[in-house]
């Protein structure tokens, strides 16, 4: 008998002068926007995790986090089989935003190779929900916007 398997994600949410950090990724051939971040690794907290992840993707370091969201609802992964995901989302701070290598526009730039992501920033006034890609980030995207709305969030 397979056991149930469950698969950890923690990602960045990102905002710099107003715009909000999307990752456009190529996975098995399949392509995608995101918030940057990945998976948990045995033996890392999500901090660290988060951490991890903005140093590799974007070479900057966190300056900061703050919880956002956690799944409370059931979603099984795009890519792996019979895996149920949870998601830690934070808004993340990090050093020196400028320095990221990333376009400024609401239209995706989808890499060619697997495994490879591209990085802009969208101007927050222009964010919409279904510019990402997969349910759950949909969903964080929809918090964001509501909480920009009521000046939850600082950016």
């Amino acid at each position: 008998m397979e056991l149930p398997r469950f698969m950890v994600r923690v990602y960045a949410l990102i905002v710099h002068e107003r715009h909000l950090l999307l990752s456009d990724e190529c996975y098995q051939a399949q392509h995608f926007t995101k918030f940057p971040g990945g998976g948990l690794e045995f033996g890392e907290s999500p901090p660290q995790c988060l951490a991890r992840e903005i140093r590799e993707e974007l070479n900057v370091a966190l300056a900061g986090y703050e919880h956002f969201y956690t799944t409370d609802f059931l979603q099984y992964s795009a890519f792996h089989n019979k895996t149920q995901l949870i998601n830690i989302y934070y808004l993340a701070r990090v050093n020196n935003p400028e320095i990221i290598k990333a376009t400024y526009t609401v239209e995706p730039n989808y890499p060619k190779s697997q495994n490879e992501y591209y990085f802009r920033w969208v101007n927050t006034d222009y964010l919409q929900k279904e510019m990402l890609t997969f349910p759950m980030d949909k969903h964080v995207a929809g918090l964001f916007l509501s909480s920009l709305s009521l000046n939850k969030v600082f950016i």
